[in-house]
């Protein structure tokens, strides 16, 4: 939670372009007004590509809008845990696209040719087990308890519209409410599920500015 603090706090005001283009046959719908979207006079949350959230939780995919051969396109909706979910694998898919990959180390060709041929790395042999002793019984994980945290509800975070007086109080409920409802959630999925609750033309400008620094 601290990197996305600091993100709050550093990014300057920037000026408000569409990041998305509207389809035309969306337009008549879908109209970015101020830095915001609206979606039947109803404000939206860009996220990625085609995927907009409502301030119900809902999410909507419009990339049906963009097909020509659908005669009668329709938006996709998903629930928060689904669009959350596609958040997080889009953020992991950039950020791994960005990851170089680790060469194939290259050893010379035992034939006459001077050409190189890659070859994987090998990896020394096992010990042998000594003779007359029993194999070794794996020790099972240890069992962790979930009694403490079963039938445990919490009240989702209030959306954050850019108040840095309301900054800390914003970020502890969304962690409060991310350890009581799925505390396993990786690094990743916490920052997607965050920006979810990002409202406004200034904190949508810093979330658009998050998910494109992923691709840089």
């Amino acid at each position: 939670m601290a990197s996305l603090s600091q993100h709050l706090e550093e990014i300057p005001s920037i000026e408000f372009t569409s990041p998305y283009t509207v389809p035309p046959r969306l337009q008549t719908y879908l109209e970015f007004k101020s830095g915001e979207y609206y979606y039947c006079d109803n404000h939206v949350t860009y996220c990625f590509e085609h995927l907009f959230k409502k301030a119900t939780e809902e999410f909507l995919d419009f990339v049906e809008y963009t097909d020509p051969t659908a005669s009668t396109p329709r938006p996709h909706y998903l629930t928060c845990s689904e669009g959350t979910q596609r958040l997080a694998e889009y953020l992991a898919a950039q950020q791994a696209a960005r990851e170089p990959c680790e060469p194939c180390p290259f050893v010379p060709d035992s034939s006459d040719d001077d050409s190189t041929t890659p070859i994987a790395p090998r990896h020394p042999p096992s010990p042998p087990t000594p003779p007359n002793q029993p194999l070794p019984t794996p020790t099972p994980p240890p069992v962790m308890s979930t009694t403490a945290k079963s039938g445990l509800k919490a009240n989702k975070p209030t959306e954050f519209t850019g108040s840095y007086t309301k900054s800390e109080e914003f970020l502890r409920e969304c962690e409060t409410y991310i350890e009581l409802t799925k505390p396993t959630a990786s690094d990743r999925a916490r920052i997607a599920f965050v920006l979810t609750y990002l409202k406004g033309p200034a904190p949508s400008a810093w979330k658009r500015q998050y998910i494109i620094s992923t691709l840089n």
